[in-house]
């Protein structure tokens, strides 16, 4: 009897489990079917665009550029809409950063021996220069939005502004650094689009995030064995 009991709890808790699991599997898919359905052209793009970019930014390729500036323009139609000022004045920043960006990579790359001996660290002073700089433009871009506009959360999202111009530029240099603040910023960015209802945009910034650890780790490879 005791065995024909143990089996039968047994038996009902692998039921509760699939049951379970399946309910969370169903309200999951539905979740994700209903945030495609609310996305519009330019989120879909945009996200595609950036997620290639960010894949060929670790793999070195001149093309990041192109994906990275096209995915720019669109994003700033987004964030422009949700009233999110600072992201959109961001966008511009990016899209200067990249076309110096591709300059910059392009100049390299006719004056360096091979692509792994572009890719430099940053010094020590160069690293206070960078979070004094972030964070004297995040409060400055911040106290503007906050005085002169009707943005949300304009102190945190100037905050993430001047992370990800302080990423933009030091990736134009191909300073392995520049993954560490983009680590910072993407991360920063995931609540803020949370905050928002762009539920896309945070599944994009977590997967960028993600990539951003990678690509850490592949430049740091590169960089050891130069």
């Amino acid at each position: 009897m005791v065995r024909i009991h143990s089996g039968v709890l047994q038996l009902f808790t692998i039921i509760k489990v699939c049951i379970t699991s399946f309910t969370i599997c169903v309200y999951g898919a539905f979740f994700c079917l209903k945030m495609f359905m609310s996305l519009s052209m330019e989120e879909v793009i945009s996200s595609v665009l950036a997620l290639v970019g960010v894949w060929l930014t670790i793999r070195r390729s001149m093309w990041c550029w192109a994906a990275l500036g096209i995915s720019t323009i669109l994003f700033g139609i987004v964030t422009l809409r949700g009233k999110l000022y600072a992201d959109t004045a961001l966008q511009v920043i990016y899209l200067a950063t990249c076309i110096y960006g591709a300059w910059q990579w392009w100049r390299q790359s006719h004056t360096a021996a091979s692509p792994e001996s572009e890719i430099t660290a940053l010094t020590p002073y160069h690293r206070f220069i960078a979070i004094v700089f972030t964070l004297c433009a995040g409060a400055l871009v911040g106290l503007f939005l906050d005085i002169y506009s009707d943005a949300d959360i304009p102190y945190y999202d100037s905050l993430c502004f001047a992370m990800s111009v302080t990423a933009q530029i030091l990736q134009a240099k191909k300073k392995i650094d520049n993954w560490l603040w983009w680590i910072m910023a993407d991360s920063a960015y995931c609540l803020i689009y949370w905050y928002k209802g762009y539920y896309s945009f945070v599944i994009l910034f977590i997967i960028l995030t993600a990539m951003a650890y990678l690509g850490y780790r592949e430049w740091k490879q590169q960089l050891s064995v130069i």
